[in-house]
């Protein structure tokens, strides 16, 4: 088991609302007969007193009319429809290379009994390690306007190695779950069911389930043997696979996939919404068109109406080829900036939510707190959770000693900034 946690620090732009200061010097009243040069000297200050007070009823006028303006939310309708995405604006450039650089935390679980395990002696064993910390450059590539109100791009992601922050180091050793076993034995079941031989070596039958491994090797990849042998018999049934075992092989460099996401140009409402993941509007590995549905938010950008209403969000997780609802649950400041919490509900794993019913495979649906997302990744037999399974079902934490879910350390959440709207507390 593996935790990665993304924590990003953004720098949020303010716009003021505008003040009235009050004028509390009321012109000079002055009445009678204006005789002489002392009379014509007072009928020019009254005259002047009088242009005085017309300038300052023209100002307060004016700036009740900013009040009723900026009620009336015109001001806000036009700041924006400065954020959507429109080449040539400061905003796009920001978009296209964010100028800040997310903190992403890896931590790794140590098995610390395998062979009392392995001999049925005692239940696993864990301990966690880490984070092992990385500073994530961020940069959308090949970005082409398909229409008037859609941009589509490419991410490229560069990880860079942060030893200040990282407890521990990458060449630590680490005994966790053998990838080549445990991730291709469910794909060689179907194929060499259908074989009259078995074309593998016996070492592969008889290598152990668990394996000493470096850290940096189980991040980023590396040779095996068995591995090698058996991809190109998976390459038959799932596609190519990487060639090499690990968490982030192949993501420093550009993501193949492809994102589609609407501007804001026509419809602010619609702003940073997916309508399309390598030009497929909805996806086919789910059992319902709800399911299969490419929708919510790509995640760096959300419509400002829906969060200053504190509407229930959605982001499109790429890496679980699903969308993920998010619901308000505070109003907090964050870096002294205004801001609204969301986070997942409780049930977003539950097999009780009938939202989650399509995505149960053979009408079999995981424990709460567990998704199967092994459709999402070469079809092999994944669950993904929050960390130490967190809001799962109790059951899951009799099998494994050492975990201890802990909703200030495990709470997936996200704070969206308030850049012009200032929202409503959410209940």
């Amino acid at each position: 088991m593996v935790d990665v946690t993304l924590n990003v620090t953004y720098a949020p732009v303010r716009v003021a609302k505008p003040s009235i200061a009050a004028m509390n010097n009321p012109p000079p009243k002055g009445a009678g007969k204006m005789i002489g040069k002392e009379d014509a000297s007072r009928c020019v200050s009254i005259f002047k007193t009088l242009g005085l007070a017309s300038i300052m009823i023209f100002a307060v006028v004016s700036l009740v009319g900013m009040i009723v303006i900026w009620k009336s939310g015109l001001i806000e309708r036009v700041i924006s429809q400065q954020l959507v995405i429109e080449k040539d604006t400061e905003v796009y450039d920001v978009w296209v290379k964010p100028p800040v650089k997310p903190i992403v935390n890896i931590f790794v679980f140590n098995y610390t009994n395998v062979a009392e395990f392995t001999a049925g002696k005692e239940k696993l064993k864990v301990k966690e390690v880490g984070p092992y910390v990385y500073r994530l450059s961020l940069e959308k590539v090949r970005v082409v306007f398909p229409t008037n109100d859609t941009v589509s791009f490419q991410e490229k992601k560069n990880y860079q190695f942060d030893p200040v922050l990282t407890k521990g180091s990458l060449d630590d050793v680490l005994m966790v779950p053998s990838f080549t076993v445990l991730g291709t034995v469910h794909k060689l079941d179907k194929l060499l069911g259908g074989l009259p031989f078995n074309p593998l070596p016996d070492s592969f039958f008889t290598k152990e389930p668990f394996e000493k491994i470096k850290v940096r090797d189980l991040i980023w990849g590396y040779d095996d043997a068995i591995y090698d042998t058996v991809r190109p018999f998976l390459n038959m049934v799932s596609g190519d696979l990487p060639a090499k075992m690990g968490l982030l092989v192949g993501k420093n460099s550009t993501d193949e996939m492809r994102f589609t996401i609407n501007t804001g140009m026509q419809d602010i409402n619609k702003l940073g919404i997916v309508s399309a993941i390598n030009g497929k509007k909805k996806l086919s590995m789910w059992r319902s068109n709800e399911c299969n549905r490419v929708d919510g938010s790509e995640g760096s950008m959300f419509p400002p109406p829906q969060v200053a209403s504190g509407l229930r969000l959605y982001i499109f997780l790429a890496q679980l080829c699903r969308r993920i609802p998010f619901d308000a649950i505070k109003f907090m400041v964050t870096n002294g900036m205004p801001a609204v919490r969301y986070a997942p509900p409780e049930d977003v794993f539950s097999p009780d939510n009938p939202e989650n019913q399509c995505y149960c495979l053979s009408g079999k649906c995981p424990k709460n707190g567990l998704f199967n997302v092994g459709p999402c990744v070469f079809d092999s037999p994944t669950m993904a959770s929050f960390p130490h399974f967190f809001q799962g079902d109790p059951s899951l934490l009799d099998e494994v000693e050492g975990l201890k879910p802990d909703a200030e350390k495990h709470q997936f959440y996200l704070d969206v900034h308030h850049v012009i709207i200032t929202p409503s507390k959410p209940d």
